[in-house]
């Protein structure tokens, strides 16, 4: 906790120090031109899709994976849906088509602002997140100024009672902050 009421104070902000590590060795590029007529069409930059991809699928359009409820992940942006993956949702087109508008949502979303949280990284936090219904952008009320924190920051940003399992918001951190650290790197 006082490692990043301190990391807040300073200018490393939430996600200080965070590197990217997905986009060695994801080729991305054979993509580029579908990611960034889908992405410009909606107005989403496409770096965000590009990190997303990287990060779900390494780009292997045929990724797919099967999740403990029986809903299946698939393909470039793991697409999660309730039955297995088929042709249309793997085809690349169709599924970053699917991924950008789930990010435009993720966006939209994201409506509450945080002091020195980049607005995409609240949008990167909720892309994979909380199959349990944990919104990630709701305010803390663990991490408040009450209880020393410099301003309010978003529950996928406090340490304190992260939640159980799989995607408890110590994992929804370091997606969000990772994908924001490979955005700049992009730049």
């Amino acid at each position: 906790t006082q490692a990043t009421i301190s990391r807040l104070q300073s200018s490393g902000g939430i996600c200080g120090g965070v590197s990217c590590t997905v986009l060695s060795g994801c080729n991305y590029q054979q993509y580029a031109s579908i990611i960034n007529t889908e992405a410009r069409a909606v107005g989403v930059d496409p770096r965000m899709i590009i990190v997303t991809m990287c990060k779900e699928s390494r780009a292997i359009s045929t990724a797919q994976g099967q999740n403990p409820n029986g809903s299946f992940d698939c393909g470039l942006m793991q697409i999660n849906q309730a039955g297995v993956c088929d042709a249309t949702i793997l085809n690349p087109t169709e599924n970053i088509r699917r991924g950008v508008a789930l990010m435009r949502q993720k966006i939209n979303a994201s409506n509450q602002v945080y002091q020195n949280i980049p607005a995409e990284t609240g949008a990167f936090s909720s892309y994979n997140c909380c199959a349990n219904g944990t919104i990630p952008n709701s305010p803390s009320t663990d991490c408040t100024t009450a209880s020393g924190f410099p301003y309010a920051i978003p529950k996928w940003a406090c340490p304190i009672n992260p939640g159980e399992g799989t995607y408890n918001m110590c994992v929804v951190k370091n997606y969000a902050c990772e994908l924001s650290a490979c955005m700049r790197q992009l730049q």
